[in-house]
């Protein structure tokens, strides 16, 4: 039987993908879950084009809805804060949306503007100041076109309990698919 598909933010696999360059190697997700799936690993913010490295953003709450913004002007990045870059982001990521119809499930990187689920820093337009968390918009895009895939945030990982009910959903999901799709 052939090993679930799961999509997994790129920086947890070990690719320098993140703004500083750098990466956030999990692992959790190396070690132990990839003898369980099969990867397809992306970063929307590379392939929306921002490069790498490139200016740390942050996800601004503007009349209700966040969005995507430098987090302050940075002249080495040609970064402007206060620019909504919201749409450049989704143009880098819509294809993928649609080529995760094949997927079982996404493992996400915790607190990314991109790819956080619940524990991505919102900042007020205001004030700057952290005013809650959310999701990240690839993440809300993916949850909204496919609100039962099994999406889980790689510190959620670390616990046990989570990691094992994780690998038994993402294996069902499968096998429901498998099921419904011969």
């Amino acid at each position: 039987m052939q090993k679930p598909k799961v999509g997994i933010s790129s920086c947890l696999l070990g690719q320098s993908v993140r703004y500083d360059g750098g990466h956030c190697h999990s692992s959790i997700c190396t070690d132990t879950l990839q003898t369980h799936f099969q990867y397809i690993p992306f970063c929307p913010e590379v392939a929306a084009g921002f490069g790498t490295p490139r200016a740390p953003m942050n996800l601004v709450v503007n009349l209700s809805t966040p969005q995507l913004e430098y987090a302050e002007n940075i002249e080495d990045y040609s970064g402007k804060a206060g620019v909504d870059l919201s749409g450049k982001l989704a143009d880098g990521f819509l294809t993928k949306l649609d080529q995760a119809a094949e997927l079982n499930s996404y493992i996400t990187k915790s607190r990314s503007p991109s790819c956080g689920r619940g524990t991505t820093p919102l900042y007020t337009a205001s004030t700057g100041l952290i005013s809650e968390t959310g999701s990240g918009l690839f993440i809300s895009a993916l949850v909204e076109r496919y609100p039962q895939l099994p999406i889980v945030d790689e510190t959620e990982l670390e616990d046990r309990v989570i990691l094992e009910r994780f690998i038994a959903d993402v294996t069902a999901y499968n096998s429901l698919r498998n099921k419904s799709n011969p």
